[in-house]
């Protein structure tokens, strides 16, 4: 009943207004003079607040803009309580337009400084409702990148019982991991996320973050980002460590220009050049300072793809691929890895890679064919139950004078699918694995292998 009322007020306020409004307009006084030009009974609806219907005293008022529409009046906690149940998006009740700038006015938002000292030392007797309603307008613009919003288990979170707001708590740090990743991984030199409209930000990418993150090897943020992805299954791409890929070097003039594959050759082809990491540091920046003169891109890139020296795979990766030919002399699986399969040629051709531990990946079961060919291993531990080897997956170079040593299998893994264990031909199997039949026979003989229950 009493919901009704209000209703049928608040239009009677309306009405009130623009019928004033047209009086003043046509040189009325707005009401019967003999009541005091304040309609047939007396009452001045200026005194009277919309929200709670009670009289205003004058130094408990406050005047809202209505974003030119008209001044109308309220009392001070009355649009207080409104602007915090909207989230300081309320309607004024009697026009229905925004009143955002009023909210803002007596409920301002906090720095971004405050608000992260305030996730920081969260606990019991924070107000999470005040921290949504308060939380930085550069947060909600990050926020909005997104189309849906994430759920998220978060342990700050925790020692919240109700449910309705334990969501609203895991819904302010997510912001802020947003916000956070965002500025240190996809804003441009120079660039400041608080002075950047949202209609110019890219496009959010939770994959250039991870590329970006294992690059500069933040490990300390894995969790983070593991949180946002929410347990989706992730594929690492190493298409951007890759060095350029530039197959000859052309004779133009005195100079030497460097050339991308497909390019047909001609007489003017001085010689054919691979960028891979079989040439010596020597080598490599001979030919950068002779031929790629005049190709700074590639040589910026060449530059960059051989400091991506160590590879700290995170936890939550559950397959990785196309890290053909890069420099990388050391990997790292985190433990607790899920991850399940390393692609076909996924380290072909990384010839500084020296040792592989895979003991960490509890749940791998499997390994692509040509995987670490060319990889000049020396020692190689897979020690998963039932885990699948493809064929030529640790092929040899037999030019290489680097020899693989050990080798720790479980005694129960697979080729292709069949079971070794079952298998009277065990090690001829191996021979497709770690050598050419044809030419790496007296290679082959020379590795120890150890098989583990």
């Amino acid at each position: 009943m009493e919901y009704i009322l209000y209703m049928y007020y608040n239009k009677y306020l309306k009405y009130k207004f623009k019928y004033n409004k047209l009086k003043k307009q046509n040189g009325g006084n707005g009401g019967n003079e003999e009541n005091g030009g304040n309609g047939e009974n007396g009452e001045n609806e200026e005194n009277v607040c919309p929200i709670c219907l009670n009289n205003i005293i004058e130094n408990d008022k406050i005047t809202s803009t209505c974003e030119g529409k008209g001044k109308h009046i309220y009392h001070k906690e009355c649009l207080q309580r409104l602007c915090d149940t909207k989230n300081n998006n309320a309607l004024c009740p009697i026009c229905r337009s925004n009143i955002r700038n009023d909210c803002l006015c007596i409920n301002p938002l906090y720095t971004l400084e405050e608000f992260v000292n305030i996730i920081k030392n969260m606990n019991e007797t924070t107000n999470i409702v005040n921290l949504i309603v308060k939380a930085p307008i550069i947060l909600d613009n990050i926020y909005q990148i997104f189309e849906d919003d994430i759920p998220i288990e978060n342990k700050k979170c925790n020692f919240i019982n109700d449910n309705e707001n334990k969501q609203k708590c895991i819904y302010i740090i997510n912001k802020l991991y947003i916000y956070q990743l965002y500025n240190k991984y996809l804003l441009k030199f120079g660039q400041s996320l608080e002075n950047t409209p949202i209609e110019n930000l890219e496009k959010w990418n939770i994959e250039k973050i991870i590329i970006s993150a294992i690059k500069k090897n933040q490990i300390e943020d894995y969790e983070k980002i593991d949180i946002l992805l929410n347990n989706e299954n992730f594929v690492l791409n190493g298409d951007s460590f890759k060095p350029p890929e530039i197959s000859y070097f052309e004779k133009v003039g005195n100079n030497y220009e460097a050339k991308s594959y497909g390019y047909e050759s001609d007489d003017n082809m001085e010689s054919v050049v691979i960028l891979s990491p079989y040439y010596t540091e020597k080598e490599i920046e001979d030919l950068i300072n002779k031929n790629l003169n005049k190709n700074d891109n590639a040589e910026l890139k060449l530059k960059i793809s051989k400091s991506y020296k160590i590879l700290n795979i995170p936890d939550f990766v559950v397959g990785i691929k196309s890290f053909e030919d890069c420099y990388i002399e050391k990997v790292i699986f985190t433990k607790n890895s899920k991850l399940k399969i390393i692609k076909k040629k996924c380290f072909s051709g990384c010839s500084r890679l020296k040792n592989i531990n895979l003991e960490n990946c509890c749940k791998l079961n499997t390994i692509g064919s040509n995987a670490f060919e060319y990889c000049n291993l020396i020692n190689i531990n897979i020690p998963q139950k039932d885990i699948t080897l493809k064929p030529k997956s640790f092929l040899k170079d037999i030019d290489s004078n680097i020899c693989l040593n050990n080798v720790t299998l479980s005694n129960t893994f697979n080729y292709d699918n069949e079971n070794y264990s079952k298998s009277c031909n065990k090690m001829k199997e191996l021979k497709k694995i770690f050598c050419d039949i044809k030419n790496g026979i007296d290679y082959f003989n020379t590795i120890k292998f150890k098989f583990v229950e």
